[in-house]
């Protein structure tokens, strides 16, 4: 089988789902799988880079897109990537802030939706959408509504077979969600 594994960063060290992505990937790969990773949002490369990672004894091809690109390069990059590389699945690896500086990534879902077609989808919430506490402050609560929706509308755009989260909140109020 042939994952693609798409997260915000890559770099090691610095961004906690990037490095998860990257073990991840990597115990696949022992397990007799093809892995690639995409970094959409990478604030630590200045353009495209298209390279191996090591995880241990493993390497891992991966193309790291610079935060700064525009989302149409950045879609058009990513596209050719992901056709080239031909995945039976992509696997999202999602948290708000690590696709957009304010945790806003409005052109997310379309994007992902060009690299989806024909493939079979997975996504990962690491985190969801802040201020759905009753002690949230009212900034919390007004970024968290738009964080919603975008997220909503990631996971009703793309083929998803499977959504995961790791926390227990976060399943019961996306189940509150529809």
């Amino acid at each position: 089988m042939k994952i693609l594994f798409i997260c915000g960063s890559l770099e090691p060290g610095r961004d906690g789902v990037g490095d998860y992505t990257r073990r991840l990937a990597a115990e696949c790969i022992r397990q007799g799988h093809a892995c690639g990773i995409i970094a959409f949002h990478d604030a630590f490369v200045n353009e495209a880079v298209s390279l191996s990672q090591a995880e241990g004894d493993i390497q891992i091809t991966a193309l790291r897109l610079s935060q700064g690109l525009t989302w149409s390069n950045k879609t058009e990059q990513a596209k050719s990537w992901t056709d080239a590389f031909d995945p039976d699945w992509i696997s999202l690896q999602f948290v708000p802030f690590s696709f957009h500086r304010k945790g806003l990534p409005w052109a997310l879902a379309a994007k992902l939706t060009l690299l989806a077609r024909g493939r079979k989808c997975h996504v990962m919430l690491h985190e969801i959408w802040i201020g759905f506490t009753r002690i949230a402050s009212f900034r919390h609560r007004l970024v968290g509504a738009i964080q919603k929706r975008l997220i909503l509308r990631i996971l009703k755009v793309l083929p998803c077979r499977v959504v995961h989260t790791s926390n227990h909140l976060y399943r019961l109020v996306l189940e509150d969600s529809g």
